[in-house]
């Protein structure tokens, strides 16, 4: 499989092999390799997961196993809801650690208010 090139006179696709790695088709030139492409699970409205490239998005697609239309959306794709679940779950954990803070400082306080009023009366008899 042949690499896919950046070139600056504009090409983008596949390079062809020269005596210093890969050259531009059009002008010859030598190429850097182009970045790889993110690729997202994005799941047709009935559930059929496919793998589509991040320039496909905003895109409207035809779901090959079930015919149906939709556009792909990066807020659809697998990957993203589980960014957002894992989001949720730290922003939880630290309400939570939170409230449990504030709960052994009102029970200390609390302890201490017993112990305050069980010495006051036994220093009043």
């Amino acid at each position: 499989m042949v690499a896919t090139i950046s070139c600056s006179c504009g090409y983008s696709g596949p390079g062809q092999p020269g005596s210093k790695g890969l050259v531009c088709p059009l002008c010859g030139e030598p190429a850097v390799a182009a970045p790889e492409e993110k690729i997202w699970r994005v799941p047709c409205p009935k559930g059929h997961v496919f793998r589509a490239p991040e320039s496909w998005m905003g895109k409207s697609m035809v779901c090959p196993k079930c015919n149906e239309q939709f556009t792909l959306q990066i807020s659809d794709s697998l990957e993203k809801k589980e960014e957002l679940r894992r989001r949720q779950e730290q922003a939880d954990a630290k309400f939570a650690k939170t409230w449990l803070n504030r709960a052994i400082a009102a029970a200390v306080l609390f302890g201490l208010l017993i112990i305050a009023m069980v010495v006051m009366s036994v220093i009043r008899r």
